[in-house]
């Protein structure tokens, strides 16, 4: 008898598992599967909300620009809406597990662990519930809009709709299109250094430039240029008016030129322990950049020496 244990103990497993996951339901694919379960353009949208880890992001379309409501109005990165809003409407389902769930709760989604909507242009809402993940690694059951319909999605899908408000936010403090660049100049703590483009009709990358009194080419000055255009922040903004910006720490002028018109714009930022806090002269948000990425922002010319 004692030799049939293990066999009997891995039925009773098995037949454990199967019922966890919803019975016959749960292995009865039907004829929907892999079938989308949104179809929308994302050039329809005019508002979409995440609600996910104890977190919300409200955005709408203004125009053709799109505002952040939630949770604060924080600078959008648009790329990230796009991504986002193609990563909704192409989620598929692969399986019906029940097609009229008496108890939404056994599934996770009376509570759902993620809420993601999206409202369209002629005034109709589509929403995604997700609620608990199965036993089978990989998946999560999933209900759209009212339905009392359950299905099973892919992890990997729904992971990709699982972002918090920092990843819709523009997170970089300093911005310019580094082709107009006609001088940028660093001042950190008491040191500095100046970037000058010697050929102002040429783009950033076929132009000369002067590092100081060091000539230099467009490769090596766009690497200071990048260095400094791809600071960003790591932590949700603050009001620049929360921010003492007497005698700042940082100041990095940028000026511009471009067919006949010119510019400059100026950012100051205050050191405050392993972060510094970067505004824009003018600006509305004070940006939490590290230190050590400031740091090697300046200290990179010593590479072009």
């Amino acid at each position: 008898m004692k030799k049939y244990i293990p066999t009997l103990l891995l039925v009773v497993i098995c037949i454990g598992l199967f019922w966890y996951t919803g019975g016959h339901n749960f292995y009865e694919a039907t004829a929907e599967s892999q079938q989308k379960l949104f179809a929308f353009n994302r050039d329809d949208v005019k508002n979409l909300t995440v609600k996910w880890n104890e977190q919300e992001v409200d955005v709408n379309r203004q125009d053709d620009n799109w505002v952040m409501e939630k949770p604060a109005a924080y600078p959008v990165n648009e790329n990230m809406v796009s991504s986002w809003l193609d990563a909704l409407s192409s989620i598929t389902q692969d399986m019906v597990v029940e097609e009229n769930a008496s108890d939404l709760g056994k599934y996770g989604l009376e509570k759902p662990s993620g809420e993601y909507e999206v409202k369209l242009k002629d005034g109709s809402e589509q929403l995604l519930l997700i609620g608990d993940e199965l036993a089978v690694n990989g998946y999560y059951y999933a209900a759209v809009d009212q339905s009392r319909r359950v299905y099973r999605v892919g992890a990997s899908a729904v992971e990709a709709l699982q972002k918090e408000p920092l990843q819709f936010i523009a997170r970089t403090p300093v911005s310019f299109d580094s082709d107009t660049v006609s001088s940028l100049q660093f001042h950190w703590k008491q040191d500095k250094w100046a970037l000058t483009k010697t050929d102002l009709d040429q783009t950033a990358l076929a132009a000369k430039w002067r590092l100081g009194d060091q000539e230099l080419d467009g490769s090596k000055a766009n690497m200071l240029l990048d260095k400094v255009l791809f600071l960003a922040t790591e932590e949700l903004m603050k009001p620049a008016t929360d921010i003492a910006m007497k005698a700042p720490d940082l100041t990095i002028e940028i000026k511009t030129s471009h067919e006949s018109e010119t510019g400059s714009m100026i950012y100051h930022g205050k050191l405050d322990g392993n972060k510094v806090w970067i505004v824009k002269q003018g600006g509305q948000w004070a940006y939490a950049v590290p230190l050590a990425d400031v740091q090697q922002a300046f200290e990179q010319v010593k590479d072009m020496k």
